[in-house]
Formats: C-alpha cells, sequence, structure tokens
C-alpha cells in the first residue's frame, strides 16, 4: 500500500513518520509555531490531518504547534482544536488521554471565546487591521492553566471523565460525572475571571510568538 500526503507517495508508515519528523524538526529550528496558509507547510498539514480517523476534511484555515509535540487547528468557524499527528499516520484513535484533556478544557470555555469574538470590534489589536482575525489568550493558555491547578487541591486529572462528539469532531468533559463536572465548573469560573483575551490578525498573532 502507498500512503500520499501532500501529493508526495510513502511506501510505509513509518516512511510517512519520518516525513512528519522532518517537518516538525524544521518548524523547530526555524521558529515556526503559527501556519498558515502561505506557509510552505500548510498543505502538508492540510494533507495528513486529512487521514485523521475522526477529524479528516474539516477545512483548517491554519495549524499552530506547540512544543513539545502538540498540534492544533483552526477551522473555518474559528474554533480551535488539537489533533495527534500519530493517529493521522496510523489512522487509528489517539489513546493520549493528556492531549484529550486539554482538549476539553478548550472546549468548555469555547462559550466565552465566542461571546469576546461577537462583543468586541473586529480588530487586531496590534496593527489595527481589520478583517480576519484570531482570539488569542494575552498569558498563554497553557500557563493560564498551570496557574488554575494551584487553585484546586488534589486535582486529579485521571479522574476526570470524558466523551467524544462525533458530530462536532471535539472532545468535551463528561458532565454526568460529580467530580468531573465541579473542576469543569471551576475551570470555567477560573477562566472567565482570569483570561485576558485580544483579536489578532494572523500575522501579528505569528509574531507574536
Amino acid at each position: 500500500m502507498v500512503y500520499i500526503v501532500d501529493n508526495v507517495p510513502y511506501k510505509t508508515k513509518k516512511l510517512l513518520k519520518a516525513k512528519t519528523t522532518s517537518v516538525i524538526n524544521e518548524m523547530i529550528k526555524h521558529k515556526i509555531s503559527e501556519i498558515n496558509q502561505d506557509s510552505p507547510y500548510f498543505n502538508f498539514w492540510v494533507s495528513l490531518l486529512d487521514r485523521h480517523p475522526t477529524k479528516a476534511n474539516l477545512n483548517p484555515t491554519s495549524f499552530r504547534f506547540e512544543q513539545p509535540c502538540h498540534m492544533y487547528f483552526t477551522c473555518v468557524d474559528g474554533i480551535e482544536d488539537s489533533f495527534s499527528y500519530n493517529s493521522c499516520i496510523s489512522q487509528k484513535q489517539n489513546t493520549n488521554k493528556n492531549l484529550d484533556y486539554f482538549a476539553c478544557l478548550r472546549s468548555s470555555i469555547e462559550p466565552q471565546i465566542q461571546e469576546f469574538r461577537e462583543s468586541s470590534t473586529n480588530e487586531c489589536k496590534i496593527c489595527g487591521k481589520t478583517g480576519y482575525y484570531e482570539v488569542d489568550h494575552i498569558l498563554t493558555f497553557k500557563e493560564l492553566y498551570e496557574n488554575f491547578k494551584y487553585t484546586v487541591d488534589g486535582l486529579d486529572e485521571s479522574d476526570v471523565k470524558i466523551y467524544y462528539d462525533s458530530k462536532k469532531h471535539r472532545q468535551y468533559f463528561d458532565l454526568t460525572d460529580e467530580y468531573t463536572r465541579s473542576l469543569s465548573d471551576l475551570w470555567v469560573d477560573y477562566h472567565s475571571e482570569h483570561a485576558i483575551l485580544q483579536k489578532l490578525c494572523k500575522q501579528c498573532h505569528q509574531n507574536k510568538d
């Protein structure tokens, strides 16, 4: 069997993984974290994501790489979601609960992101350009969550219950579980109180990193 990604054939999944690792190493070397439609890496990631067992054909508008190995994509509706490139290579569902957990953290605060998107002017905070923009956390999402963890006594991420919504292609906290609902409520409230959001055009968002 031949695996075709970005119009390049790979005879084995091992060769495709080697190519993916090579692309990631190039991005790290050149300090590239944002991949928009003008990037030479964009078509590769679109084609690779199209192999994902549950998130294929979602028409991403951009990608974001977060070291050491986290990949995110943004859809035409502005919603960002994570994905495992290993799942794209193997075409098997990812079983990394840590990635699923962070996907749930993002899903739970999506109403706040949408409210901010709709309530403020569509203007880049840095350059003032109007038009398409991305919602950015001034204090990064990861840093915000690390700060949140210190406010919760006995936080155990392994006890959190997660489910996958096949219609929305997203992971969510299972709010029917009491512990999970309690933690989710604390996180949503913390994000609402402490997150500082801004709208950035793609270029300024990329330059920020």
